[in-house]
C-alpha cells in the first residue's frame, strides 16, 4: 500500500505499522493484528500480532477481519481473510482462510494460544460470525469459494457450529 499521499498531507503511521520497504512510502503489512482500545486513555494498542506461531508452525494467523465474543465464556472468535497472494501466510496452494478461537481475558496473548476451529475451502472466507443469545451455537457464513473447488466446497453456505 502506498502511504505517500497521506504522509505528504501530514498523516503518520500508527506505531505498529513500521514495515516500510527500503525507506519508501510502500507499506508491506502482511499479517495484520487485533487491536485493543482503552476507554480510559483513548488509545489503541496491539492485543495480538499476526504471523506464524512459534510452537505450532501450522498456525498462520493472518489478516483478522472480524471478531465475535461468546456471550458468557470470554471466548473470542477470529475470522481470517487473506485476499491477495499469500506470501507464505497460508497453506501451499494458497488463499485458504481459517477461523480461530482464543481466550479473550488473556493480557498478553500469543499465536500459540489460538485454537483453530475451521479451515475453509480455497478462495473462501468466513464472515458474519455470531453466537446465538444463549451461546449454544455459533453461526457463520462462507462466501466466494473458488468455483473450481470440488462440490460441495465450491458454493457459499451458512453453517452452525454447536457450542
Amino acid at each position: 500500500v502506498d502511504v505517500g499521499p497521506a504522509m505528504r498531507l501530514g498523516g503518520r503511521l500508527a506505531p505498529w505499522l513500521t514495515e516500510l520497504e527500503n525507506d519508501s512510502t510502500t507499506l508491506d503489512d502482511l499479517f495484520g493484528r487485533i487491536l485493543e482500545f482503552s476507554a480510559s486513555n483513548l488509545e489503541l494498542s496491539v492485543w495480538l500480532e499476526g504471523g506464524f506461531a512459534e510452537k505450532s508452525p501450522e498456525i498462520h494467523f493472518s489478516n483478522p477481519t472480524s471478531l465475535a465474543l461468546h456471550p458468557s465464556q470470554n471466548v473470542l472468535i477470529v475470522h481470517e481473510n487473506i485476499q491477495r497472494p499469500t506470501d507464505g501466510r497460508s497453506f501451499p496452494g494458497g488463499m485458504v482462510n481459517e477461523l480461530y478461537s482464543i481466550d479473550a481475558t488473556l493480557i498478553d496473548p500469543n499465536k500459540d494460544q489460538l485454537q483453530r476451529l475451521a479451515i475453509f475451502p480455497k478462495g473462501a472466507e468466513p464472515t458474519g460470525g455470531i453466537f446465538n443469545p444463549d451461546g449454544t451455537a455459533f453461526f457463520f457464513s462462507i462466501q466466494h469459494p473458488h468455483p473450481q473447488n470440488p462440490a460441495p466446497w465450491n458454493k457459499a453456505a451458512v453453517y452452525v457450529l454447536p457450542w
